[in-house]
């Protein structure tokens, strides 16, 4: 009798699990996205190849909701929910420094052109201890 070997499953399966899609709505997308890795945050000491493999992960996870996104916008406004697991004073700046791995992947993913148009609206922190993520909510620039 042959053995069954269990195949682990890719990066992208495991992300696509993780990753809901987004909704569009009127010219307005909402994409959700795992809370960014703490060495994303410009304040943690981490080494530079383990915030690069977390850049990366954050990077390609916004990448693959990019791919099921269906509007494109030329000068984006932004505005951001986090849903931290414990409730803490949060730093605006830092939240949005955090963010640059999936801004990069909305960009390879074509939802804007360049991320240098980025314009960012509202930072709110939230508490969900059992799912923590990150909601953008992106429109166009009136």
């Amino acid at each position: 009798m042959e053995k069954s070997r269990r195949v682990s499953k890719t990066v992208g399966e495991r992300l696509r699990e993780l990753v809901q899609p987004e909704a569009a709505h009127g010219g307005c997308s909402t994409i959700r996205l795992s809370l960014p890795a703490h060495p994303c945050n410009p304040n943690s000491r981490a080494h530079w190849a383990v915030k690069a493999r977390a850049v990366k992960a954050l990077r390609t996870e916004a990448y693959l909701v990019a791919a099921t996104t269906r509007n494109q916008f030329s000068h984006p406004l932004i505005s951001a929910t986090f849903y931290h697991a414990a409730k803490r004073v949060r730093d605006r700046d830092n939240a949005i420094a955090s963010l640059k791995g999936a801004i990069d992947g909305l960009v390879d993913g074509a939802v804007f052109a360049n991320d240098a148009l980025v314009q960012w609206g509202a930072i709110e922190f939230c508490i969900d201890k059992d799912d923590p993520h990150v909601v953008l909510l992106i429109k166009e620039m009136p």
